[in-house]
């Protein structure tokens, strides 16, 4: 029972090898990998909506694409200034002027998976600096200035 749900969840990454004596080769490698891109598309999801994952899926799937190609400008503005999609200015000409410039948009997701990393230490830190806040008796000062506090110990 255990394997169909490992099977269902991982997509093909569990082989039964017959030579071997009906053993298993599990490739842990590619679940944890398929599990990341989920956890991450959910994240996206939850923050852009259904187009954000759309774009992100895209870029993913076709690699760097043009503004145009992918047709979503403020969302993917909205993506790369939450650190998650990437921009290259590509030069018609020598002088790069930005009227002869086109703008190739890309994903890395270890990038993004860091970017994530980065955000739940930064959630988790300011979680203990309010409970610290509030077992030392400092609740009693301003919202504002906890707050002020807060994000500058993560800095």
């Amino acid at each position: 029972m255990y394997f169909k749900y490992v099977d269902a969840i991982s997509a093909q990454r569990i082989i039964r090898n017959e030579n071997m004596g009906g053993m298993y080769i599990i490739r842990y490698n590619e679940i944890c990998e398929s599990l990341k891109k989920e956890i991450f598309e959910d994240v996206i999801m939850e923050k852009y909506g259904f187009k954000g994952v759309r774009i992100v899926r895209l870029l993913y799937e076709k690699s760097k694409l043009d503004e145009k190609a992918v047709k979503a400008r403020q969302k993917l503005t909205e993506l790369m200034s939450g650190g998650f999609v990437q921009i290259q200015e590509v030069p018609r000409s020598a002088d790069r002027a930005p009227s002869r410039t086109f703008y190739l948009w890309d994903i890395d997701y270890k990038k993004c998976y860091d970017v994530l990393l980065n955000n739940y230490h930064q959630t988790l830190a300011n979680i203990h600096q309010v409970r610290f806040d509030y077992e030392s008796g400092a609740s009693k000062t301003p919202r504002k200035e906890r707050k002020r506090r807060c994000i500058t110990t993560i800095e």
